[in-house]
């Protein structure tokens, strides 16, 4: 994750830390039963973490080749040669954004 994502993600990154914390300090690793449970609740706590964090990224990925699709894209054509009156040219104009 960068600075922006740990920002943006800092509640999620809490609720995990909160999860992990009394592993490192108040639980031993000697207890048997305690630790599968906190190793389970590790785990399922880190896994959405994970998921979610690659579906913003797919989701962002995908926003910016969009953008970069729109950007390239002309809605207004204009023929240099050509004197327009304003209903015809607002009618092509639509059109133009139509195929767009």
């Amino acid at each position: 994750m960068d600075s922006d994502e740990k920002k943006l993600f800092k509640q999620h990154l809490e609720l995990t830390e909160r999860v992990i914390y009394p592993g490192l300090v108040k639980l031993k690793w000697s207890s048997k039963g305690i630790l599968e449970g906190f190793v389970r609740d590790c785990r399922r706590s880190c896994v959405d973490l994970f998921t979610k964090l690659k579906i913003y990224k797919i989701n962002k990925q995908k926003i910016t080749e969009k953008c970069t699709e729109i950007s390239s894209k002309s809605l207004i054509k204009i023929d240099k040669k050509r004197i327009y009156e304003i209903r015809f040219f607002e009618e092509e104009q639509e059109q133009h954004r139509a195929l767009m």
